[in-house]
């Protein structure tokens, strides 16, 4: 699994978090059923959702909490996702035109199923006669939505892809930001996960960090200070992506701290990596590796993407490609 097929998988998952906050101020009444949050939901987005277990409300703080919920496309069998529990509570902050501000939103024992057939296609897509107002652009700007606190805790991710072959799960996925306010203003986002695939003997922990900016009205999203770790390996750099709403395109740098490229080989399942990556040194028994090093810089839009440049360094070598 890409880290691009990571990000959009998660993103969906929270959008339709988001679907929850967005129907809650305007299905909430004397007589709520389950029936009504799946009946918005559906209408929002065109994916159906079953609330299985308990489902209560309170009305000051306006919240609710649902327990075994399941999601799914109605045009396929599979279920795409589930929570054992979904949390959250909110304030209707202005009624023309609608905005939500999400005191706290949490999803826990969250699972995930991200499946792709020989063709190419994903049972997240929707067919054009199932999409809501909201995913067939009918809904765009419909109500406004802050979170003041998001969580997700024990997340799992499950990919395979008949296409490519690949399979890959994330386990242990715990998500945590504060302050999600898309019209600019930075806010953090901090990731962590054990992720394997289906040839390593091991899972691999995964933490990630960054400090985000979204203006959905002027189509930017940036992502700052970042900071990604699967030891030994740290990257950090930053990557902005401009004209969300026409043509995207981004541009970014990235560099890494020295590093054992032998030792990451190794953490990544190779358990005897080849000669050529073990390092440099001077061939006397005991020598230590030479660590590596990397720094680039890149753009491009939403068709290619270019490297502009590009250096690396490992003991008495350098590399620099412009």
């Amino acid at each position: 699994m890409t880290l691009k097929t990571l990000l959009r998988v998660l993103l969906t998952f929270l959008v339709l978090l988001t679907v929850l906050v967005i129907a809650l101020p305007f299905v909430v009444g004397a007589n709520l059923r389950k029936g009504d949050i799946e009946a918005a939901v559906r209408d929002i987005t065109g994916y159906q959702l079953t609330i299985a277990g308990d489902m209560r409300f309170t009305l000051f703080p306006l919240g609710m909490r649902l327990t075994d919920v399941w999601l799914r496309n109605p045009a396929k069998p599979q279920q795409l996702a589930g929570a054992g529990r979904v949390s959250l509570a909110v304030t209707l902050r202005e009624v023309i035109p609608p905005r939500v501000l999400v005191q706290a939103l949490s999803a826990d024992e969250v699972s995930i199923n991200h499946f792709v057939d020989a063709q190419g296609n994903s049972p997240w897509l929707l067919p054009e006669s199932e999409r809501g107002g909201w995913l067939d652009g009918s809904g765009d700007g419909l109500v406004g939505v802050d979170i003041k606190r998001l969580t997700v805790r024990d997340a799992a991710i499950d990919y395979q892809s008949l296409e490519s072959g690949e399979r890959s799960n994330i386990s242990g996925l715990n998500l945590e930001s504060e302050g999600i306010w898309l019209n600019g203003t930075s806010f953090p986002v901090d990731l962590s996960f054990d992720y394997q695939a289906a040839a390593w003997v091991e899972p691999v922990p995964v933490n990630f960090r960054v400090d985000m900016e979204v203006d959905l009205d002027d189509g930017v999203l940036a992502f700052n200070n970042i900071r990604f770790n699967v030891t030994p390996l740290v990257l950090e750099g930053d990557v902005s992506i401009a004209d969300l709403n026409d043509v995207p395109r981004f541009e970014g740098r990235i560099g890494s701290n020295e590093f054992d490229l032998a030792g990451l080989l190794e953490t990544l399942g190779m358990r005897e990596p080849p000669p050529e990556f073990v390092g440099v040194g001077d061939g006397d028994a005991g020598e230590p590796r030479a660590p590596m090093r990397l720094q680039a810089r890149f753009e491009g839009d939403g068709e290619t993407g270019v490297v502009s440049s590009l250096a690396a360094a490992m003991g008495d070598m350098n590399f620099i490609g412009e």
